[in-house]
């Protein structure tokens, strides 16, 4: 799940400047960049949620 953010966000990001260009780019490279080298984090936190919300059902189902 955490894995999936930084994709649709970067599919967001062109879909809004290719939805109404105004000829110069609205988004920076170093902010397109920024987002790339977040997805180490986004993974790890998609990862750390899940395995939390795993952990719970468990031990719901266990009591």
């Amino acid at each position: 799940m955490g894995a999936a953010v930084p994709v649709l966000a970067i599919i967001l990001l062109a879909f809004k400047s290719g939805l109404h260009a105004h000829g110069f780019a609205e988004i920076s490279i170093a902010q397109l960049w920024n987002l790339v080298l977040g997805w180490p984090w986004w993974i790890a936190g998609g990862c750390v949620v899940g395995w939390g919300a795993w952990t719970l059902e468990k031990r719901r189902l266990n009591t």
